[in-house]
């Protein structure tokens, strides 16, 4: 459609925000963005809460080096009980992810009282509390990350990703009970997630179960239909049990598969070369595969200490 016709169509219906709104998209596929802009605020002098004009306006002079700012600017938007759940959380997550990769760490503190602001905002809304979970998760305060996603299931148990990621940090904070109890439970709801297998398996070797341990991860890369992802994982949780029922030579295959199926990536399984090497005796091979996972990526608490042993 022409500018001109639009022109025309907001002339002959100055309240219908639906034409205003077409040309400024238009114009932002011009690159005249200061025009688009003036039309966005237009928009708003006919709906103050219309979400689009709201975040178009609100994006003004966003600044990649300076994200602080811009999303400290959100949160007018984000204490709007009007505006519409999705698109705050669809102008997050990108934060978020980029959070979760490791950078942006400066944002942290932002994404958190954004993330909590959310939660106020949207109280009876499961998706405010995951978001603001995976925001703490992230950010490293795993306790807090438990608590949302606890929050979480209690309005909506049916998002399995929030049950994966509640495992993961029962297991990093070491609720070793949790864990066990809640993997248990998602077994029996969610049998065909090979994932749930692998946290159950590393819950039974840490209560030194190892039989049923390595049963319940063997279990899982039946349940797995051989995705490499979680081959690995399930490989690196029978290597854990075989290490604590001193069965070393199986160990040490189940790494080599865990790491294969990987490209040699999983950070995991590097860690738990490290354990198999100490268990060996040969400290100075363990530290050094204590390092190299960190290198992979892997900065959990338990392989923090670990190498805190070694300095």
């Amino acid at each position: 459609m022409a500018i001109g016709q639009l022109d025309a169509l907001i002339a002959n219906f100055p309240g219908q925000k639906s034409y205003l709104k077409t040309k400024a998209r238009f114009l932002t596929t011009l690159k005249q963005k200061d025009e688009a802009l003036q039309l966005y605020r237009q928009i708003l002098t006919l709906d103050a809460e219309d979400t689009d004009a709201n975040l178009a306006v609100l994006s003004v002079g966003q600044d990649s080096e300076k994200p602080n700012a811009y999303l400290m600017s959100l949160l007018p938007v984000i204490a709007n009980p009007s505006v519409n759940i999705e698109a705050k959380i669809a102008e997050l997550l990108p934060y978020i992810q980029n959070l979760a990769r490791g950078n942006n760490q400066d944002v942290k503190a932002a994404l958190a009282e954004i993330g909590n602001k959310l939660v106020l905002t949207h109280p009876d809304d499961a998706r405010a509390y995951s978001l603001h979970g995976d925001v703490l998760f992230h950010s490293g305060d795993t306790q807090g990350a438990i608590h949302r996603y606890e929050q979480t299931l209690k309005l909506n148990d049916k998002v399995f990703s929030v049950w994966e990621q509640l495992m993961y940090a029962y297991y990093e904070v070491g609720d070793i009970e949790k864990l066990y109890d809640f993997s248990y439970k998602a077994i029996d709801i969610y049998p065909n997630q090979s994932v749930n297998y692998y946290f159950h398996a590393l819950a039974c070797a840490a209560k030194k179960q190892f039989k049923t341990a390595k049963d319940t991860a063997e279990e899982g890369l039946i349940v797995s239909g051989g995705n490499p992802i979680q081959v690995s994982k399930l490989q690196t949780a029978i290597a854990i049990t075989c290490i604590g029922s001193n069965d070393l030579a199986t160990a040490q295959t189940a790494i080599d598969a865990a790491l294969a199926a990987s490209n040699q990536k999983n950070g995991f399984a590097v860690e738990v070369q490290g354990d198999l090497e100490m268990a060996k005796g040969n400290g100075n091979a363990a530290a050094a595969f204590y390092k190299k996972s960190l290198e992979l990526g892997n900065n959990s608490k338990a392989l923090l200490q670990k190498l805190e042993t070694f300095k």
